[in-house]
């Protein structure tokens, strides 16, 4: 299964992701399975957050300052990095 793969985190009601784009962030939500950037290949859980809702938009909104859309490299500052970072905060015990 060579290739490469889009990577987002579904919490709560939305599913979170970063990718390029010119100007501003490039974090973006999109409904659960509805992103462009692929595929919908497999969902894996990986927990539940002890995080409100409130708590995940604050993060959210601290990680859309510093995931600007023109940072993203596919090796070195992509969709899985991002991930891997929204689930970090998320304090995911399982993850």
């Amino acid at each position: 299964f060579g290739g490469a793969y889009h990577v987002a985190v579904q919490v709560y009601w939305l599913e979170w992701s970063f990718g390029w784009c010119e100007e501003g962030s490039g974090v973006q939500a999109v409904w659960v399975g509805k992103s462009s950037l692929g595929r919908y290949r497999e969902r894996i859980p990986l927990g539940r957050t002890p995080c409100t809702p409130e708590d995940v938009l604050s993060i959210l909104a601290e990680l859309r300052d510093s995931w600007v859309g023109a940072s993203y490299n596919l090796l070195s500052r992509n969709c899985a990095h991002f991930s891997t970072e929204l689930v970090r905060r998320l304090n995911v015990e399982d993850a």
